[in-house]
């Protein structure tokens, strides 16, 4: 017998209402661990780069084409 086959038998013995509980649990167990936050933490971790425009300027330029375009 496998693996899945004696977890598929625990979770047949379940409650009907504590499978929502369990299912809760294993999506929080499979949630990946990439986030957009977990992103912006890389971009803070990494610091500034003094040869890349900062986002003020990269701002700054969109408003500056967005107006030229609608001119």
């Amino acid at each position: 017998m496998s693996i899945a086959d004696l977890i598929k038998a625990e979770i047949d013995n379940i409650p009907e209402d504590k499978l929502a509980e369990l299912y809760q649990y294993i999506k929080k167990l499979a949630k990946p661990q990439k986030t957009l936050n977990h992103l912006w933490q890389k971009i803070d971790e990494l610091g500034e780069d003094e040869d890349q425009l900062s986002m003020e300027e990269i701002v700054s330029l969109v408003k500056e084409v967005r107006e030229t375009k609608t001119k």
